[in-house]
C-alpha cells in the first residue's frame, strides 16, 4: 500500500511539473508570436526560439518517462488486422479506393454503437444537456462569420508533372531533417539558423515560403518543378440549388450549428441559464495529405459539447485521480493548470448541486426528457425480464 501510494505521488509530482512546463510553452510561443508581429531581427528572436525549443525538448522527455517503457507498437501491423477482421474496410477499394475515407465493418459498427450509447447516456440523460443533430451542408454565410472560408487553410504546392500535391511546411521539414543528417560538418550556426527555420515552418507567409523553396532549392519526387506555395481552403464546396449561385460546405466541424441555435436553444430552455447543448455528427475536412489510418481521415464523427460548467460527476467508466481545469489565463501561458482530486458525490449531494447551479430545475424540459427515457427504459427491461 505504501509502494502504490509513493507511486501515485511522484505520479502526481510528475504531471504537476508536465503542467506547469506546457504552461512555460504556451507562454513563450505568445511571445514569439508577438516578436514576429513586431518585425524583430532575427538575433533578437533566435534566444527565444532556443528556449522555446529547450522546453520542448524537456516536456517531450518528461512525457516519455510518463507513459509506458513499451513503445514497439507496429503501426502498419495494427492497420492490417483492423482491416483483416473487418472493423474498417478501404471506401471503394474494389475500384482503386479514395485515400482518407474508411468504411466501418460489423465489429466497427457495433463498437460505435456502444460507445455513442454511453456518451448519451452520460451527458445527454445525466448531465441534461439539450441534444441537436443539425445539417452536415453549411452556407456560406454562416462560416465566412466564423472565419472558416478565409482561414481554414494550409499552404500546398503542386508537382508540375505528376500534379500531386503536398503540404509545403511539411517538405520543408523534411528537407531540413534530410540536409542536417546528410551534412555531419555542418556547422553550430548554419544548423541552428535551419532549425529556426523548422521550427517557424507553419507561421511563414506564402512568399517567404516561396523563398525559401527558392533558396534551398526544393524539388519534387525525381526532381520535378514544384509550384508556387498556394493556400487550399480545407473545406469542400459544393452548390445548393440549380441556379448554382448559393455556394456551401461541408461542415469542416459540427459545433457551428449549437452556436446559431443558440436563441432557440435559450427559449426552449425557459429562458434560463446556464444550460448545456451537444450533438454527435459527421465532419469533412479534405486533408491535403491522409494518413496515419484512421488518425487523420476526410470525414469523421464528432460529439462537441458545449457546457457552461464543470460537469458534476463523470462516467462510471472514467475514474480520474484528478480534474485538470484550463483557465482563461492558462490558455495564454501566464499560469498552470488547476489539478482538484476526483471525490465520490452522492446522488443527494449531486442534485443539490445541480440546483445550486440552475442545471437541474422542477420545469427544466430535459428533466421531464430523462424522467420519460426511463420510466420507458424501466417497463422495456421489466419486459425483457418477463
Amino acid at each position: 500500500a505504501a509502494d502504490a501510494g509513493n507511486a501515485a505521488a511522484e505520479a502526481d509530482a510528475l504531471a504537476d511539473e508536465i503542467s506547469a512546463l506546457e504552461a512555460q510553452i504556451t507562454k513563450k510561443g505568445a511571445e514569439i508570436k508577438t516578436l514576429k508581429k513586431s518585425k524583430v531581427a532575427a538575433e533578437t528572436l533566435k534566444p527565444h526560439v532556443d528556449e522555446l525549443g529547450e522546453l520542448r525538448a524537456r516536456l517531450a522527455e518528461l512525457q516519455k518517462s510518463q507513459s509506458p517503457a513499451d513503445d514497439n507498437f507496429d503501426q502498419q501491423a495494427f492497420n492490417d488486422v483492423i482491416i483483416e477482421r473487418m472493423f474498417i474496410i478501404p471506401s471503394f477499394e474494389i475500384h482503386g479506393g479514395v485515400k482518407g475515407l474508411f468504411d466501418l465493418g460489423p465489429p466497427c459498427c457495433a463498437l460505435k454503437a456502444n460507445v455513442l450509447e454511453t456518451w448519451r447516456q452520460h451527458f445527454i440523460l445525466e448531465e441534461n444537456m439539450l441534444e441537436m443533430e443539425c445539417t452536415n451542408l453549411t452556407p456560406k454565410a454562416v462560416l465566412q462569420t466564423s472565419g472558416h472560408v478565409e482561414k481554414f487553410t494550409d499552404q500546398m504546392v503542386k508537382d508540375q508533372e505528376t500534379g500531386e500535391c503536398k503540404r509545403a511546411d511539411h517538405m520543408l521539414e523534411d528537407f531540413i531533417d534530410d540536409l542536417i543528417e546528410k551534412t555531419p560538418n555542418m556547422s553550430s550556426e548554419e544548423k541552428d539558423e535551419l532549425l529556426l527555420i523548422q521550427r517557424q515552418a507553419d507561421a511563414f507567409s506564402l512568399d517567404e515560403m516561396h523563398a525559401l523553396f527558392q533558396r534551398f532549392g526544393i524539388k519534387g519526387e525525381d526532381g520535378h518543378e514544384l509550384s508556387k506555395p498556394f493556400d487550399f481552403n480545407l473545406m469542400f464546396e459544393t452548390k445548393i440549388g440549380p441556379e448554382g449561385t448559393s455556394i456551401g460546405y461541408l461542415r469542416p466541424e459540427t459545433a457551428q450549428g449549437l452556436f446559431v441555435n443558440f436563441k432557440r436553444l435559450l427559449n426552449f430552455n425557459g429562458k434560463q441559464m446556464p444550460f448545456a447543448a451537444a450533438q454527435i455528427g459527421l465532419g469533412f475536412r479534405n486533408e491535403i495529405a491522409p494518413r496515419g489510418g484512421l488518425l487523420r481521415v476526410r470525414e469523421f464523427w464528432c460529439v462537441p459539447c458545449s457546457p457552461p460548467q464543470i460537469p458534476p460527476s463523470l462516467p462510471p467508466c472514467v475514474h480520474p485521480r484528478h480534474r485538470r481545469h484550463f483557465s482563461a489565463t492558462y490558455q495564454h501561458g501566464g499560469d498552470r493548470a488547476l489539478r482538484e482530486p476526483e471525490q465520490e458525490v452522492s446522488p443527494q449531494v449531486r442534485v443539490r448541486r445541480e440546483q445550486d447551479h440552475g442545471a437541474l430545475r422542477p420545469n427544466h424540459p430535459a428533466r421531464h426528457r430523462k424522467a420519460a427515457r426511463n420510466d420507458h427504459g424501466r417497463s422495456r427491461g421489466e419486459g425483457h425480464r418477463q
